[in-house]
Parts: structure tokens; sequence; C-alpha cells
């Protein structure tokens, strides 16, 4: 990945994609996908990564009483 995509992913708070990118892109490459499929599979991941944080910060609330 190059350094400006993996700063502005980084600005943009967008850890779900930077941790899977790479291997979207080659999936996206290996079976042609169009760039619409391509940005489904990289947001898709990024709602699961912030999904899953969500689900631990409320377990982690729940845990303390709040």
């Amino acid at each position: 990945m190059n350094q400006q995509l993996k700063l502005s992913l980084k600005k943009l708070k967008l850890s779900g994609i930077m941790g899977s990118i790479e291997m979207r892109l080659h999936e996206a490459m290996a079976n042609q996908l169009s760039h619409a499929e391509f940005l489904e599979l990289i947001l898709s991941d990024e709602l699961a990564v912030r999904e899953e944080g969500h689900c631990r910060g409320g377990l982690r609330q729940r845990s303390f009483g709040n």
C-alpha cells in the first residue's frame, strides 16, 4: 500500500480498510471485480471492524456497571 493511501486511511480513521485492503486488492484482481464490488467489500470490512469494536465497548460498559 502506498504511503499516501495509508495516511489518508489513518486520517479518516478507516482501520478496517487499512487492515484488509491488500487482501481485497488481490481478491479484486483475481476475481475481476468491478470498482463497485471492490468498494462494497472494503466498506463491509470497515463496518465489521466498527461493529466488533462497538460490541466490545458495550460489553465493557456493562461489566463496569454503567
